[in-house]
């Protein structure tokens, strides 16, 4: 069925309109991303570095298995900066370290009681465990088969490469919890209000003061920017 004219025109204003909204949107995020350059007193973040796995796909290496093995991991236990596994890396100071990468992981603990160690199965989508590929529903059905206690814990995984320490120049993980994901988001934030790239710049991971008291306490994640990455 033919429009007539004044459908047609209803139709012209409409599109008329909703170009002129994109264009206003459009000017308006241009606008935006000026201002905090300006704010910034710097020119916009930019990102030249060649992503790894990219290039290794393109030599035909497409089959990675990046997990919690891949890397030494750094934990905070018992008030030390550790390898995950015990052995103490933090000579006080804390380790200097440029980012790469981040991401969410989970941990699946099965405890069978308070003297031995529990078993663990990361995962990073909470259906398949990283290792095994075995559904992570089936782990922890075993677990409670055999009556043994199950633990989920949320924690993100920063990777990073050191520059400074024994590790100067090695990639690393930092295994972070809930609790101190806060002050690393807090820090990538201040490095981009200055106009700065993440990637580029050096920060410094500590072990924060003390929070609570009794068995609950615990020290979290501290982060501080050191400087430029050169």
């Amino acid at each position: 069925m033919a429009l007539n004219k004044v459908d047609q025109t209803v139709i012209d204003n409409v599109e008329e309109a909703e170009k002129e909204e994109q264009r206003e949107t459009a000017l308006e995020t241009v606008k935006q991303t000026k201002a905090v350059a300006v704010a910034a007193d710097a020119p916009a973040p930019h990102v030249d570095h060649v992503d790894p796995v990219a290039a290794l796909a393109a030599l035909g290496f497409t089959d990675l298995q990046i997990d919690f093995t891949s890397f030494p991991t750094m934990v905070i236990n018992k008030g030390k900066i550790r390898v995950s596994g015990g052995e103490v890396v933090d000579d006080g100071e804390g380790f200097e370290f440029i980012i790469m990468d981040k991401r969410k992981t989970f941990l699946f603990r099965g405890i069978e009681d308070r003297d031995s160690d529990p078993e663990l199965a990361y995962s990073d989508d909470k259906e398949f465990i990283n290792m095994t590929g075995e559904p992570v529903a089936d782990k922890v059905a075993e677990w409670k088969e055999k009556g043994w206690d199950v633990e989920m814990k949320e924690y993100f995984i920063v990777m990073g490469k050191m520059v400074s320490g024994e590790l100067a120049n090695q990639i690393i993980q930092i295994q972070i919890p809930k609790t101190s994901i806060g002050r690393f988001d807090g820090i990538m934030l201040t490095i981009a209000i200055d106009g700065k790239n993440p990637k580029e710049v050096v920060i410094k991971a500590l072990v924060g003061k003390e929070i609570g008291s009794g068995m609950k306490a615990f020290n979290p994640w501290d982060f501080k920017v050191v400087q430029p990455a050169k």
